[in-house]
């Protein structure tokens, strides 16, 4: 992918790519093996460089031997007990600034240590022991490489510290992150001095008389209050983390324009106000992984009408100028026939807050259409489709990350969930506890949630409980300083005694305990001062600085760790790739959620829609439902509704609503659709049709238009043949049975050519938009005038 950053890391050894990887990785950018003997003089490194630029940052190489120590330049002999020290030196070659030359430099680190043979493994599992890393004690630690590895997943030798260095030199960035328009000029990357109400409350585009009226204000003053700090970070893994409970910091992002740099932090703010679910380590079933990341992707759904609409809105109702619509956004509600000032922000908010939910996390853009005009609304799909898709990754493979740390989250959770109770008013929920609240929403035992209503029920929850009644108060009163202080240091230290749990040297219960002990008897006030908080956090830095002097840390992990301990590592999405790169929302939808296929098969009259449904649901293992079968086997069983059906058919109009619906609903209720899932085939066919299926929350996964002429649909009308025993259809020429079957096949008496050119007439007027039905990610058309095979083979490229 051409926006993935890589250096090239010029060794014979694969063994070295995993460590220099995990080094790299959390700066997203790739570590890829080269030979060093194609690049060993300086011209093939800049032809190189400059060739693959901005792209390929530097080649990379090193040098690590263990030394006798003391000895200058004598080679360890690796016997037990012998002094010594590992020696790094890492070779990185980068373009100069004029982009003309290479530039060389070293970096150099030296770990003492020890040999101790008696940790050797046996020669049976040399094999998977990097170099000396079995006997190699390092004296700050008393253990081996291997023994680090074992304990903790990685070991960090000199090179890792070498690496470190050339991170901090060349990924930092020059100056800390700050808004362009109202610089904050913080002087650390969590920096509590600086009071982020007086920002709020000096701002003239945060707080002002239109905000008021529109309730902007009330969402910074309840995020005040609950405890907020400016976040201006100094590298990327700092500027990445986003958790809003456990690092309650709002990130300082420039932006080319005041308008938009306010509208992107208003956005921002809106996440602190729903803030995330604790991942505790007690997780355990496939809910509960869906459900956080539900919620993460609607905290995004909601901010973005809230910031990108209502404040936009609020802006322009000041009377401001400006290009309102180059966002993409705003036009969804400006094109509609919404009005706040008419309908009121909370109906208005909600209708578009539901569209958005619907389109970010399933793909479906139904109430969108029903908003906002068609070409609005491609606009914004075009640009935020992306988006979504690359929120599902972030928050997916935060989950993952954690979850494979669950044996450290547990312990830290173990140690810190009382301390939630020393700030009561903020709404702090693990995943089970907010899956609890969700029962209120639902009316059956959440163990039996089908995943399908997953998205639905935590929306209703969120927005009932945590938004709308922040926009139905007249005011926020605001907490004395202290107080919002105390909030927001209690939520960051919680997340940063992480760091506790995941080394586990004999020092830790002095800085755990102390800062407990801290916490505790600042809840008994619930306010804090400037200070103590500075002290607090320099008492913890004094613990991280300790990890990294026993090297079980980089220094760039401690430069880090000291001011953000994250949750979780680093994850880097793309929103601005070629759009063949992305999946569309409804298929990571699907795949997300474990939802079977749901397909609607449409077309004309003899299109083959029966013959492609048979195909697909043989193949893809689903329940095919044919409307015509259902009805038809009504009619045989000469049951009321079926002699009624028989009527109408007969003279080859549709079947009204009260007939058809009831039919097929109740077939598509039945377990066995549920679980395997289905294809339609005849249904729908009217507008009331699709209405009954969306009313009834039938999720469909796939549309597929089978495309053919009149002419074709008419003459394959003519020729159709039944077998009475199967029910299986063919074609006196197209798909013609075989011998043994052909004497019983029967004609129906409608499939002749008046009938057919009624139902021809008929399917374009009831049926001539049925393929904008849905939302264009779903809906795909086939060319379905090729033999039948031909056919089946498009439909099975859509579908894989």
């Amino acid at each position: 992918m051409s926006s993935i950053r890589s250096v090239y890391l010029l060794s014979t050894n694969p063994l070295k790519l995993p460590e220099y990887t995990r080094n790299f990785d959390r700066y997203g950018v790739r570590v890829v093996l080269f030979d060093p003997s194609e690049y060993a003089d300086d011209q093939c490194k800049l032809n190189f460089l400059l060739k693959h630029a901005p792209q390929a940052i530097c080649f990379i190489a090193d040098q690590m031997d263990l030394w006798k120590k003391g000895q200058s330049g004598e080679r360890a002999k690796l016997e037990h007990l012998e002094l010594v020290e590992s020696c790094t030196e890492l070779t990185v070659w980068q373009l100069n600034k004029e982009k003309d030359a290479i530039v060389k430099k070293v970096y150099k680190n030296t770990q003492l240590g020890f040999i101790d043979l008696s940790r050797k493994k046996p020669n049976l599992l040399r094999r998977s022991v990097f170099g000396w890393d079995d006997v190699f004690v390092n004296v700050s630690t008393g253990m081996s490489n291997l023994e680090q590895i074992e304990r903790s997943g990685v070991k960090i030798s000199s090179r890792d510290m070498a690496i470190s260095e050339f991170i901090r030199e060349r990924f930092y960035y020059s100056k800390r992150r700050d808004l362009q328009f109202t610089p904050q000029h913080a002087e650390k990357t969590i920096d509590f001095k600086k009071s982020v109400l007086h920002y709020f409350e000096t701002h003239n585009l945060y707080n002002n008389e239109s905000t008021a009226k529109y309730k902007v204000t009330n969402i910074w003053k309840t995020v005040a209050n609950e405890g907020i700090v400016l976040k201006s970070a100094i590298n990327r893994r700092q500027y990445n983390y986003f958790s809003t409970l456990l690092n309650p910091a709002l990130p300082l992002v420039s932006k080319k324009d005041p308008i938009h740099e306010t509208t992107f932090q208003v956005h921002d703010c809106g996440h602190f106000l729903i803030l995330e679910l604790v991942y505790t380590g007690y997780e355990t079933t496939d809910l509960h992984k869906l459900v956080y990341i539900t919620f993460r992707m609607i905290s995004e759904a909601v901010t973005m009408m809230i910031a990108d609409i209502l404040f936009i809105h609020a802006l322009k109702q000041q009377g401001i100028e400006y290009d309102f619509d180059s966002r993409k956004i705003y036009p969804l509600y400006s094109s509609s026939n919404l009005d706040f000032d008419r309908d009121g922000i909370v109906p208005t908010l909600e209708k578009l807050v539901r569209a958005n939910v619907d389109y970010a996390l399933k793909g479906d853009d139904t109430k969108f259409r029903a908003i906002a005009s068609e070409p609005v609304l491609k606009t914004f799909k075009d640009k935020f489709g992306p988006f979504f898709v690359e929120d599902y990754k972030w928050n997916t493979n935060n989950y993952l990350n954690m979850e494979s740390r669950k044996e450290e989250i547990r312990k830290w959770w173990d140690s810190v969930e009382h301390v939630r109770g020393y700030i009561p008013d903020i709404r702090f929920l693990t995943i089970d506890e907010f899956i609890s609240r969700m029962e209120k929403y639902h009316n059956k035992d959440l163990s039996l949630l089908d995943n399908e209503c997953i998205v639905d029920l935590v929306f209703e929850t969120v927005w009932n409980e945590i938004v709308k009644p922040v926009f139905e108060k007249d005011d926020v009163p605001l907490l004395p300083e202290g107080t919002r202080n105390y909030n927001a240091f209690v939520r960051y230290m919680i997340g940063q005694m992480a760091i506790f749990s995941a080394f586990n040297i004999p020092e830790r219960t002095i800085y755990q305990d102390g800062l407990l002990k801290f916490l505790k008897e600042k809840s008994k006030t619930k306010s804090i001062t400037i200070n103590e908080i500075e002290n607090a956090v320099s008492f913890y830095s004094a613990f991280v600085d300790l990890l990294a002097q026993k090297s079980l840390i980089t220094f760039d992990d401690a430069f880090t760790y000291k001011e953000i301990y994250p949750m979780f590592e680093p994850c880097y999405v793309f929103y601005d790739e070629n759009k063949t790169y992305y999946d569309s929302i409804a298929n990571v939808y699907k795949k997300q959620f474990h939802i079977p296929h749901r397909i609607i098969i449409l077309g004309k009259p003899g299109s083959g829609k029966g013959t492609q449904s048979q195909m697909i649901a043989e193949k893809y293992g689903l329940i095919h439902i044919s409307t015509g079968d259902l009805v038809r086997a009504e009619v045989k069983a000469q049951t009321e509704l079926g002699k009624k059906c028989d009527e109408i058919m007969n003279t080859g109009k549709l079947l009204p609503d009260e007939l058809i619906n009831p039919i097929f609903l109740k077939r598509i209720l039945q377990k066995d659709c549920r679980e395997k899932g289905w294809i339609l085939d005849g249904y729908p066919r009217t507008d009331s049709n699709l209405q009954f299926v969306r009313d009834n929350r039938l999720t469909v996964t796939c549309v597929l238009c089978i495309d053919v002429s009149d002419e074709l649909a008419i003459e394959r009308q003519c020729g159709r043949l039944v077998d009475p025993q199967s029910g299986k259809i063919y074609h006196a020429s197209l798909l013609p049975p075989s011998d043994d079957i052909k004497e019983r096949l029967t004609k129906r008496a409608t499939d002749n050519e008046e009938k057919a050119k009624i139902r021809m007439k008929v399917y374009h007027e009831e049926m001539g938009k049925s393929d904008k039905w849905f939302s264009e990610e779903i809906t795909f058309h086939v060319d379905g005038s090729l033999p039948p095979e031909e056919v089946f083979k498009q439909i099975e490229k859509i579908l894989k």
